[in-house]
């Protein structure tokens, strides 16, 4: 915009002074006219009448000549000085690096070029590029005229896009963006449900036991048993409920990022920031279930007794490093996917009450009519009332399928139950307010 008004305004003073010459010679047109026979003014002789009109015509003719060149300069000349001069003053108030990209232009793309053909060429040339390179400074304007309209016009189209150009710098990726959002979520002991944990492909059904002997802890009964499991599944078998768990043998001794690759969680977080003393580690488990019944909810009771699943993750750590939490901490924990799809409800801390401080179970004779009247009906009907239960009390409910992951906040209850016949989350654990001093990534 800046550019087109200052053509128009260069085109305007052109055109007025182009005008004004022209009234300036008509008038002088007017003057000698009236010097001519019939316009009052008497010649001394006929015979001077007779010269001098020849003459006053050639005047007038020549007069008139001179006034379509003389417009003819002024717009041809005058218009693209004024346009050339108004440029320059302009791209040197928006710019002040202008003369800077132009002086560097010069002597990379000009002064080199010269010195290069000097040296190049042999001594008895000299001479002649020495008066080549006299010219340096036409070829300079040359350059600098074509760099104004190839460069500093087409501006005037794309300077929204100049102006827009600072907020597209500033803009975060998608992975920033994510990234962001799971740490707030951690810092604000908030439910999250993150559609993509992990660029790593998801562990097959199959691999599971190879997967969990290469990094967790060796518990060969469990191995067997689920191995018979996922026999039984290859030979179209029905298989038991079933759950099991393994820990993570040395989790503060890996660095963060290797850690958390093999928890398949790596693309979560930036974990080179993240400190592993903030690790629950005995939390750091991968959790295996069988079948569709209660026995793969975590807990040994029947049918009835589904309910008794509600709870919420209490750490205990009688070592040293205990101390520093009073050997006792609530943890944020994060499900990721593995194998099959589990579905989790959570219910904020106050929404049911503890049987106290340190317990991790619910205390069901504290509780509402509404839910004590949940924990009495049966597995399905009851399971669809607690998720309305919970969306009422400000929960959420998600599934967690392979490569997804949520965030279930310290202090939290929540209940898991298995939709395919085969499941394995990886749990990753961390110390309730462990990512309050941590800065949102850039």
């Amino acid at each position: 915009m800046v550019y087109a008004g200052l053509l128009l305004i260069s085109f305007q003073l052109c055109t007025a002074t182009a005008l004004t010459a022209n009234s300036l010679v008509r008038k002088d047109l007017s003057i000698s006219q009236e010097s001519l026979p019939g316009s009052g003014l008497q010649s001394a002789t006929p015979l001077n009448d007779a010269l001098q009109q020849p003459l006053i015509r050639s005047s007038l003719e020549t007069r008139g000549e001179m006034s379509s060149v003389y417009s003819g300069l002024m717009l041809a000349g005058i218009f693209p000085i004024v346009i050339l001069a108004l440029g320059l003053l302009a791209q040197f108030w928006s710019s002040s690096q202008t003369w800077g990209v132009w002086s560097a232009s010069l002597k990379e793309s000009m002064l080199p070029k010269v010195d290069a053909k000097v040296d190049a060429k042999p001594a008895v040339e000299a001479k002649v590029d020495a008066k080549v390179d006299t010219r340096w400074m036409q070829r300079w304007m040359q350059r600098w005229i074509q760099e104004i309209f190839t460069t500093m016009l087409p501006k005037v189209d794309a300077k929204p896009a100049v102006e827009a150009a600072p907020a597209v710098r500033g803009m975060r990726t998608s992975s920033q963006i994510a990234q962001r959002r799971v740490l707030w979520h951690l810092k604000e002991e908030r439910p999250l449900h993150a559609p993509k944990a992990s660029a790593q492909v998801a562990i097959a059904e199959s691999g599971l036991p190879e997967y969990i002997q290469k990094y967790f802890e060796n518990d060969a009964s469990a191995m067997t048993e689920l191995k018979e499991v996922l026999d039984q599944r290859l030979r179209g078998e029905s298989i038991a409920d079933g759950w099991w768990s393994w820990s993570h043998p040395n989790s503060l001794s890996i660095p963060m990022p290797e850690l958390m690759a093999r928890f398949h969680c790596d693309g979560l977080l930036d974990w080179a920031q993240i400190s592993s003393a903030c690790l629950a580690h005995t939390y750091m488990q991968i959790i295996v279930t069988s079948g569709l019944g209660t026995q793969a909810m975590l807990h040994e009771g029947g049918d009835e007794d589904w309910a008794d699943s509600l709870h919420r993750d209490i750490f205990f750590d009688w070592s040293a490093r205990g101390m520093k939490h009073l050997f006792f901490s609530k943890i944020d924990t994060i499900l990721v996917g593995c194998v099959g799809r589990k579905r989790i409800v959570m219910l904020p801390p106050k929404a049911l009450p503890a049987n106290c401080q340190m317990s991790s179970s619910v205390k069901w004779s504290g509780c509402d009519d509404a839910m004590k009247q949940i924990c009495e009906m049966s597995r399905e009907d009851g399971w669809v009332a607690l998720e309305q239960y919970a969306a009422d009390a400000g929960g959420a409910a998600f599934t967690v399928c392979p490569g997804t992951s949520c965030h279930i906040p310290a202090d939290w209850w929540h209940i898991v139950r298995p939709l395919d016949e085969v499941t394995a989350v990886l749990s990753p654990s961390f110390l309730r307010g462990s990512f309050k001093h941590y800065d949102f990534p850039a």
